[in-house]
């Protein structure tokens, strides 16, 4: 069985490892690990304010990110889109504590975010979905959502 919408969503709706790739200044590729929040078909995630993927979003938004299993039976979906860095409007701060708790928990989350505005003045970045392909190696199943 291929993953159907429901089942990108709760496949997404876990706490994995997205792999985040975009344009940097050296002409190659800029591929980074991250934390990430998949809401309302967009995918949220954040960085330092002079981290090189917000930086670079700058100069050209196109984003593509991995989000896989490890083990058998393999799944990944890969998501394309456009980031921008989100203004601060309090939204950013709420959605950076979300991602941390997603990941550590509510205590060691909130305690990380804040830990943040500290160490890398952190920056939400917001992308807006264009493409979604997922792929299930146990069915052999590969869909793609555009």
């Amino acid at each position: 069985m291929k993953m159907a919408d429901e089942e990108v969503r709760r496949f997404l709706d876990e706490p994995r490892i997205a792999r985040a790739a975009s344009s940097s200044q050296d002409d190659y590729p800029y591929l980074v690990a991250t934390w990430y929040l998949y809401e309302d078909d967009k995918l949220y995630f954040f960085c330092g304010k002079a981290a090189p993927r917000a930086t670079g979003l700058r100069e050209d938004p196109r984003m593509v990110f991995l989000i896989d299993d490890d083990h058998y039976p393999y799944r990944h979906v890969t998501i394309y889109g456009s980031g921008v860095v989100a203004e601060s409007d309090g939204r950013a701060e709420e959605y950076i504590e979300r991602i941390c708790v997603r990941y550590l928990g509510p205590d060691a989350g909130v305690r990380y975010s804040e830990s943040l505005k500290q160490s890398i003045n952190p920056v939400l970045i917001e992308v807006e979905v264009s493409k979604v392909i997922s792929w299930d190696y146990y069915t052999g199943g590969y869909r793609t959502k555009a």
